[in-house]
């Protein structure tokens, strides 16, 4: 059965778009990877350094992985720290 809502439901993105376009906005995306947003002439990337230097080298893996099945995650590099920066799309 298919019951419509008496009211339109609020998509969880306007919160999120509305917080990253925010004046008072700094950077922190949150999350424990401690991910924060840098917006550089190139463009805009995301910074990860995770909650110790081996939680960060996993999700890199991860992403590696299933980038490598075909599922569709954002390119990263690793720097020294280690952290990985990923381009924000």
């Amino acid at each position: 059965m298919n019951r419509r809502l008496p009211f339109p439901m609020p998509s969880p993105f306007d919160d999120a778009w509305a917080h990253l376009n925010h004046p008072d906005f700094d950077g922190q995306l949150g999350g424990s990877t401690g991910a924060r947003l840098i917006d550089k002439p190139e463009g805009r990337f995301v910074e990860k350094r995770g909650a110790h230097p081996q939680h960060i080298l996993n999700e890199f893996d991860m992403n590696r992985y299933l980038n490598a099945l075909g599922v569709g995650v954002p390119d990263a590099t690793m720097h020294e720290g280690p952290s990985m920066h990923t381009r924000f799309e």
